[in-house]
């Protein structure tokens, strides 16, 4: 099934994908997480956690706009409360198509809830033949 077809930026400013901020944490920890996360949504509103892995927590900023207006304040601030949020370096990052394919699956699958049967058709002597499916694909359009 089709879910979302497009060039890359399309896809990008449809479905939400911004800005990756990568944190490195000192002493990884559900609590430091959510520490730093709140933290950098008092700047950005909006920053979606993906760990901590390891020592490496992510937080996706999807609203660029907003991200690229705060970028100045928020490293500043970061930068004078690095040690005291538990945090050693950070980088950030332009989301990428895998981050824009992995949140139009998720949205996906969240709304379906059974995938749809396949549709069946005979051969003419009985035999089912397989005539569709229900693979998810995503694609993209080169200018």
């Amino acid at each position: 099934q089709m879910v979302c077809c497009g060039t890359s930026q399309e896809l990008k400013d449809a479905h939400g994908c911004g800005y990756i901020l990568t944190l490195v944490l000192d002493k990884p920890s559900p609590a430091v997480a959510a520490r730093v996360t709140t933290f950098a949504k008092g700047f950005f509103g909006e920053a979606d956690p993906s760990g901590p892995y390891g020592k490496q927590l992510q937080l996706a900023l999807p609203d660029r706009e907003k991200a690229q207006r705060q970028f100045a304040n928020f490293f500043d601030a970061l930068d004078a409360q690095k040690a005291a949020l538990g945090v050693e370096e950070y980088a950030v990052g332009v989301a990428g198509l895998e981050e824009v394919f992995l949140r139009t699956g998720c949205r996906h699958d969240t709304m379906v809830s059974e995938p749809p049967a396949r549709a069946r058709a005979s051969t003419g002597d009985g035999r089912p033949v397989s005539t569709g499916g229900d693979d998810l694909e995503l694609a993209t359009s080169a200018l």
